[in-house]
């Protein structure tokens, strides 16, 4: 998940991202999220959002 996180992000964004909270996820961090599956889908879910413009 976290290289797919960087594919999105960029390698510069990628860490500060995955430790902050985020709103649509909850206001959960993405690296909290990602120690299931459930957490890995909405994860990748917010992430598509981002890659389409749509976050």
């Amino acid at each position: 998940m976290v290289r797919r996180a960087t594919e999105v992000l960029g390698v510069g964004h990628v860490a500060h991202w995955m430790r902050s909270r985020i709103p649509s996820l909850g206001n959960q961090t993405p690296y909290s999220l990602i120690k299931t599956e459930d957490g890995c889908v909405q994860v990748e879910q917010t992430l598509l959002k981002i890659e389409h413009g749509v976050y």
